[in-house]
């Protein structure tokens, strides 16, 4: 007789299976009712399967998903981070190899990864970034296995039952519009065994990933059009597996036309080959971040600058009594200053803007997107599948940037008064209308000393001002708090009102 019971605000169902063995499985039932209901299909089931009329369903391990998914579809990914992908889940995962799936243990499976994941994030050897892409590819491993032409796993996938892990927003790090030429020239004088400063403009005018820039061919570039088509990477194609064109702008032009008189020297169609006339591997991500640091300080691109005394960062290394409390500090300037332990001067070294190589493709976005480029244009440009990624990911732009657009779009005329605006009284307005007074927003209000008689008045007072603000003894006609017969809501009685030589008016 299997039992229902809470853990955790989720109801468990304990019961025994067709093959004799005593199965708990985590549910989505809210009520207790609907679990009693799941728990007495589950035992009608496993009783047919005892009697023989269903059979048993085929039971695999974690392990054998984990390796037919490699074998037909893991080791051909595109990414070059496949092999530690596969390293880590072997590392996180290896005790999960031999865990029975059954869809009726899915759910069991699924709690125990999600344990798992929490001791990794409690003690600290994985950051939550890292445990959603583990996540992400066990769930892929069950999508795969549920595919009908695989058909090893029946049911939905256990891992959407796994948490995932707050992640704090990256910080991205760009060029700003006067800095790009700056660091252009610092970069070393390109040729074919530094091409750096060639790639670099590539990345920034074209918006290139690193490996299609340097694996771009002379036919590759139209000269005519002015359109430079990517199709190769370092992974075969490009990401998306889609050829894409870019504009290819005038600033551009003069770093592809040194590239390729330097490239004719050797063979091959490559226009940024090495001296060998071989292209580029992965390897020289190192030589780009180190050459790009090294232009970033050069250019005056830092963060701030470190100051160090090298005579007590000595002492402190080789140890014992006498260490200095601290040997080095950082200061926003480069002035030149002294240690406050041993008086001597101290070493100044740049910190560089912590850019990497290929933020220069971010940058190539966020100033399309400060200049005002359509964001559909910038998509397409940098070949995503949506504008979605394009916007949430490569545009930088911060809310002054577009502070002269919403000023234009909510600038609807001349500025009131700075004083205080007061709202002028419809039915005053109405009724001084129809009797020849016409109230302004701002100054007196003058009444004419041929009106003889108006109520509330005195009959001597001619010429009559009324400002705005203070009124004759301290009221205002028009404002809605003074009882006046301008101010009734019922239209007023006008008979004490006459001009001299007319009939009284209606």
């Amino acid at each position: 007789m299997g039992s229902v019971h809470q853990r955790d605000g989720r109801w468990l169902v304990d019961y025994k299976d067709g093959a004799g063995r005593n199965r708990q499985i985590r549910t989505k039932c809210r009520t207790k009712l609907e679990a009693k209901r799941l728990l007495a299909e589950l035992e009608i089931r496993a009783e047919r399967q005892r009697l023989g009329l269903e059979s048993l369903p085929s039971a695999t391990t974690f392990g054998a998903l984990l390796d037919g998914w490699w074998k037909r579809e893991g080791s051909r990914r595109k990414s070059d981070s496949k092999l530690a992908l596969r390293a880590a889940l072997e590392k996180h995962l290896g005790e999960l190899r031999d865990e029975a799936l059954t869809p009726a243990s899915g759910p069991e499976f699924a709690d125990k990864l999600d344990r798992l994941l929490d001791a990794r994030e409690d003690a600290g050897s994985l950051a939550p970034r890292s445990l959603n892409h583990i996540r992400a590819a066990v769930h892929r491993v069950f999508e795969w296995a549920r595919d009908p032409k695989v058909a090893l796993w029946q049911g939905e996938n256990p891992i959407q039952w796994v948490k995932r892990r707050a992640v704090t927003e990256r910080k991205y790090y760009t060029l700003h519009r006067d800095e790009v030429i700056p660091l252009l020239a610092a970069l070393p004088v390109p040729s074919l065994a530094r091409p750096w400063r060639w790639v670099a403009a590539v990345c920034i005018y074209a918006g290139l990933r690193p490996g299609e820039a340097l694996l771009l061919r002379r036919g590759d570039v139209d000269s005519e059009r002015r359109i430079i088509t990517v199709r190769h990477s370092w992974t075969g194609s490009t990401k998306t597996g889609r050829e894409r064109e870019v504009m290819l702008v005038p600033e551009l032009w003069p770093y592809f036309e040194q590239a390729q008189g330097a490239a004719s020297a050797v063979p091959g169609d490559l226009i940024f080959p090495g001296e060998d006339g071989e292209g580029w591997g992965q390897d020289v991500r190192a030589l780009l971040v180190d050459h790009l640091r090294r232009a970033l300080s050069a250019a005056g691109i830092v963060e701030g600058y470190s100051h160090t005394c090298r005579r007590c960062k000595g002492k402190a290394n080789r140890g014992g009594e006498g260490q200095p409390p601290a040997h080095t500090w950082n200061y926003a300037d480069a002035t030149q200053r002294e240690c406050p332990a041993c008086g001597d001067r101290l070493w100044i070294k740049p910190i560089p803007r912590p850019l990497r190589f290929y933020d220069l493709r971010h940058t190539f976005a966020t100033l399309l997107r400060k200049g005002r480029a359509d964001l559909g244009g910038v998509q397409r440009a940098l070949g995503h599948t949506s504008p979605t990624i394009t916007a949430r990911t490569y545009d930088h732009s911060g809310m002054e940037d577009h502070r002269a657009d919403f000023e234009r779009i909510l600038t609807f005329g001349s500025a009131p008064d700075a004083r205080s605006p007061r709202a002028v009284n419809h039915d005053a307005s109405r009724t001084l209308g129809a009797i020849g007074v016409h109230p302004v927003e701002s100054g007196p209000v003058v009444i004419p000393s041929a009106w003889r008689t108006v109520r509330g008045l005195p009959s001597d007072a001619s010429p009559a001002v009324f400002l705005r603000d203070q009124g004759v003894a301290g009221s205002n006609p028009v404002s809605p708090t003074h009882r006046s017969p301008w101010n009734r809501r019922r239209k007023p009685r006008l008979r004490g009102l006459r001009l001299s030589g007319s009939r009284p008016a209606a």
